[in-house]
């Protein structure tokens, strides 16, 4: 008897403190120090990880749809060039300008999946850093890889011009026989109809050269030299125009 209660104590000892059950039943408490080991039922852990994959789609959905929509490479999938320009008549008396100027614009949209809408659009001529006349453009859109001619036409009915740029005109057209200009236009664009996101275009296209013939004083004149093309200047929309 003595040897089988000293095999007991000897057992008990072994045992861990918070594995023992006491002679009347009870379990002793557990130390709360001790971390639980308990894992997540595996639906709690299904459910979460299902989320987190729906969440994914989502944001990749919604960031394809983003650039879908504000396309940022709008500034090199179009390009302008002047194709032709004329100017009849073209007449300068004491700082006095009278002239009409007919630009052709050909532009050319390389996207393959949208079309390019214009709206808000104006034309503009210069002599040097010299206004000479505007005019504004009905809007319109150039098909997905398509082109077409946008034609122009600004006038300017015996208007005052500063001193210089009249004498400098007279000059040019004197000694070289022709005159360089610049075009420009000023427009705000997007792809598709519904697309929210609009960019402030400035397409200035510089030494449109128009040559004259010496025994005529007031015109014609007619661009010299081949297709010339034009800068593209690309702004988010600051709805100024």
């Amino acid at each position: 008897m003595p040897e089988s209660q000293s095999l007991n104590q000897v057992l008990l000892s072994a045992t861990p403190a918070q594995d023992r059950i006491t002679t009347s039943g009870t379990q002793p408490q557990k130390n709360p120090n001790i971390p639980s080991t308990k894992n997540p039922t595996p639906t709690t852990y299904q459910r979460s990880t299902l989320f987190q994959i729906v969440v994914l789609i989502l944001g990749i959905l919604f960031l394809t749809l983003l650039v879908y929509l504000i396309d940022p490479r709008i500034n090199t999938l179009s390009s302008y060039t002047v194709s032709s320009a004329t100017v009849d008549p073209f007449n300068i008396s004491s700082s006095r300008l009278t002239a009409a100027w007919n630009i052709s614009i050909y532009i050319k949209n390389y996207h393959q999946r949208k079309e390019i809408y214009y709206d808000r659009v104006r034309s503009s001529i210069y002599y040097g850093s010299h206004f000479l006349s505007q005019v504004s453009i009905h809007p319109f859109y150039v098909q997905r890889s398509r082109h077409m001619t946008l034609q122009a036409r600004l006038m300017n009915h015996s208007e005052s011009l500063d001193v210089g740029a009249a004498e400098s005109m007279v000059r040019d057209r004197l000694l070289r026989g022709a005159v360089d200009f610049r075009f420009e236009l000023l427009t705000r664009a997007k792809y598709t109809v519904y697309n929210f996101g609009w960019y402030n275009f400035r397409i200035s296209c510089e030494n449109v050269t128009v040559g004259f013939p010496a025994t005529d004083d007031v015109g014609p004149g007619v661009m010299l030299g081949p297709p010339r093309k034009c800068n593209l200047f690309v702004d988010e929309w600051p709805d100024t125009l």
